[in-house]
């Protein structure tokens, strides 16, 4: 059933998105055990576990690679600090945070949390593709460029099928 939610969302995103940006979370690190060693052992050993749990049990790196796989570009970028930075004034700060809400300490600006960390991971991972666009490396919209170009010559004998017929690609 996960399967099936993780390929229904990769596709609904990829579709209706040239590019996706995401947090890069490390959920190996974050899922470490907290029971310590026997001369120091851990706090909240039971807490920490059902929170392993809960996060092993969303497979998000299974959504991103199901993401890197279907979307044209997927862009990730650093968590360092997306929950403490406003969106409206770029100031960081841990009491910013509160539970669901975050209200900025410098400006005031006040929004729930999911929404302002991810319009500074959007707005980090557009920085990231403008530097990308600079560089002259090519970018979504001039891949998308030649991809139409493909597909209006290609037909439909020239398809060949990957992963034992499971999606077409253009050969």
């Amino acid at each position: 059933m996960r399967s099936n939610w993780h390929h229904r969302t990769s596709r609904g995103l990829a579709n209706a998105a040239g590019s996706i940006v995401i947090e890069d979370l490390e959920t190996f690190r974050m899922t470490r055990s907290a029971k310590g060693t026997a001369e120091e052992p851990g706090w909240k050993v039971k807490a920490k576990a059902g929170l392993n749990r809960e996060i092993l049990a969303t497979g998000w790196g299974t959504l991103r690679r199901m993401l890197e796989y279907k979307a044209h570009r997927v862009i990730a970028v650093g968590p360092r600090h997306t929950s403490r930075t406003c969106a409206a004034c770029g100031h960081v700060d841990a009491a910013s945070r509160h539970a669901r809400a975050f209200k900025c300490m410098a400006c005031g600006h006040a929004e729930h949390a999911d929404l302002n960390a991810a319009r500074i991971i959007r707005r980090r991972g557009l920085a990231l593709l403008h530097d990308e666009e600079r560089s002259g490396l090519p970018t979504p919209a001039t891949r998308e460029k030649v991809t139409r170009c493909r597909r209006n010559r290609t037909r439909r004998s020239e398809f060949r099928l990957d992963n034992g017929g499971a999606h077409r690609r253009p050969i």
